[in-house]
C-alpha cells in the first residue's frame, strides 16, 4: 500500500500536475505556443542552411495565426490537466513535421540549383546562351515553399496537439501519459543518448570548423527522429473522420426536418462521460427526445447484432438521469449506414421498443442534395420514426427521395 501511493507520488512529481483547470482560451493558448516553438526549431536549421535566417520570424507569425485559426472553435472536455512533462513532449513531437517540411524544402532548393547548373552547362557545350534568373526571382523561389508548407504542417500540427493532450472523453489522460509514468526509464535513457550524440556532434563540428549546410542538415535529420519518437500514437478516443462525416449528414436531415439537433451530447464529468460514447446524436421537437447512434458498415462488414444496441440503450439511461428526463419522453434509434442489422439485434430492438433505420451512402446523399426540398427530409424522419423495427428505411427513404421528382 505504501509502495502505490509513493509510486503515485512520484509520478504526480513528475507530471508536474495542478488539479485547477484551465480555460479553453489558456488551452488554446498553450497549443499555439507549442506551435510556435515546434516552427522556429524545426525551420531554424534549415534558413541557417541557406543564409535566410532573417525569414524565420515571417514564418513563425504565419505559424502562429494558422494554428490560432485552427483552433479558434476547439473545446476542452473534463480531462485531467497534463503535466509538465506532457507538455514538453508534446512540444518535441510538434517538431517532427516542421523537420519534415525544412528537409523538403531544403530537397527543393538543391534541385532548383543542381537544374540550373545542369541547364548552364548543357548551353556552353552547345555554345547557346542561357536565361539566369535574377537574385530576386532565385528568393522568391527559396520562400514559396515554406510560405505554401508552413500553413499545413501548423494546421495537422495543431489539431494533433489538441486531440493528443486534451481527448474528446472526460476523464481521459493525454495520449503521452503513458510515455511519462510506464515508460520513465526509457524516456530518461533516450533523453540522455540524444543530449550525448547532438553534444559530440556539435564538439566534433565546433573542433573542425566544419559548421556549414552539412551541419546544418544533420541537425534536421536529428530534430526529424527525436520529433518522431515523441509523435502521437495512432490510438484515439475519437471517431474517424468518415465517421464524423456521416454522422452530421444524419444531423442535418433531423434539423432539415425541424428537429433541435445536439452533436455528441456530452456532461464534461469523468465519470459519466465514459458512457455517453455510444451515443452521437440528441434530438428534441416539442417533448419528445430521441437519442441516435450512427454506426457505419463496410463491404466486409458483418450484420450488426444486439451489442451494438446495448451500449446506446446503456448511454441514453445514463443521459436520461443525468438531464433529468422522463422515460416516456426518450427513444432510441440505431442508424446503420451501409450495414445490416442482424437478427439478434432485430429482436432486441423490438423487445426494448427501439428504432432501427437502415440506410446507404447514396441515400443520404440524397436527402442532403443542394436545392432539396425540406418536405423530403421531414417525410423520410417520419418515416423512420413510425417504421417497424425489423424493416430496412431504405425504401422508405427511395420513396422519400422521389417524392420531389
Amino acid at each position: 500500500m505504501q509502495s502505490e501511493e509513493s509510486t503515485s507520488k512520484g509520478a504526480a512529481n513528475l507530471l508536474g500536475s495542478d488539479p485547477s483547470r484551465f480555460s479553453d482560451i489558456t488551452n488554446r493558448l498553450y497549443i499555439v505556443v507549442i506551435v510556435t516553438i515546434a516552427t522556429a526549431a524545426g525551420l531554424g536549421p534549415a534558413t541557417l542552411a541557406l543564409r535566410h535566417i532573417a525569414w524565420l520570424p515571417w514564418f513563425v507569425v504565419l505559424s502562429m495565426l494558422t494554428a490560432a485559426i485552427t483552433l479558434a472553435n476547439f473545446r476542452t472536455a473534463a480531462t485531467e490537466v497534463p503535466g509538465k512533462m506532457e507538455f514538453a513532449l508534446s512540444a518535441l513531437g510538434a517538431v517532427f513535421p516542421f523537420a519534415i517540411g525544412a528537409l523538403l524544402w531544403l530537397v527543393v532548393i538543391e534541385v532548383g540549383h543542381w537544374t540550373l547548373q545542369v541547364a548552364g552547362a548543357g548551353a556552353n557545350y552547345i555554345g547557346e546562351k542561357i536565361w539566369v534568373p535574377s537574385d530576386f526571382l532565385i528568393n522568391i523561389f527559396e520562400f514559396l515553399p515554406p510560405l505554401l508548407l508552413v500553413p499545413v504542417f501548423s494546421n495537422v500540427c495543431a489539431e494533433e496537439s489538441a486531440t493528443s493532450l486534451y481527448p474528446n472523453l472526460a476523464g481521459a489522460k493525454s495520449a503521452f501519459y503513458s510515455l511519462v509514468t510506464q515508460r520513465r526509464k526509457a524516456l530518461v535513457w533516450v533523453t540522455i543518448v540524444a543530449l550525448a550524440v547532438l553534444g559530440a556532434v556539435s564538439a566534433l563540428v565546433v573542433i573542425w570548423g566544419l559548421i556549414g549546410t552539412g551541419f546544418y542538415v544533420f541537425l534536421e535529420v536529428y530534430l526529424f527522429a527525436i520529433g518522431a519518437s515523441a509523435w502521437p500514437s495512432n490510438e484515439k478516443t475519437t471517431r474517424s473522420p468518415s465517421d464524423l462525416t456521416d454522422v452530421e449528414k444524419i444531423a442535418k436531415v433531423f434539423e432539415a426536418a425541424g428537429y433541435r439537433v445536439e452533436r455528441f451530447p456530452r456532461t464534461q464529468k469523468a465519470e459519466i462521460d465514459p458512457l455517453l460514447t455510444e451515443l452521437d446524436l440528441l434530438v428534441q421537437r416539442g417533448e419528445e427526445y430521441i437519442a441516435i447512434k450512427v454506426k457505419i458498415g463496410s463491404d466486409s462488414s458483418e450484420p450488426a447484432d444486439w451489442k451494438t444496441l446495448s451500449g446506446l440503450r446503456t448511454a441514453a439511461w445514463v443521459l436520461l438521469e443525468n438531464r433529468t428526463l422522463s422515460r416516456e419522453s426518450l427513444r432510441t434509434m440505431l442508424v446503420l449506414v451501409d450495414l445490416s442489422a442482424g437478427k439478434s439485434l432485430k429482436m432486441a430492438a423490438r423487445r426494448e421498443m427501439s428504432l432501427i433505420v437502415s440506410l446507404t451512402s447514396e441515400e443520404i446523399g440524397r436527402l442532403l442534395q443542394e436545392g432539396s426540398d425540406p418536405s423530403r427530409q421531414h417525410e423520410a424522419v417520419e418515416r423512420w420514426l413510425i417504421m417497424p423495427h425489423s424493416r430496412s428505411a431504405s425504401s422508405s427513404s427511395r420513396r422519400a427521395a422521389g417524392a420531389s421528382t
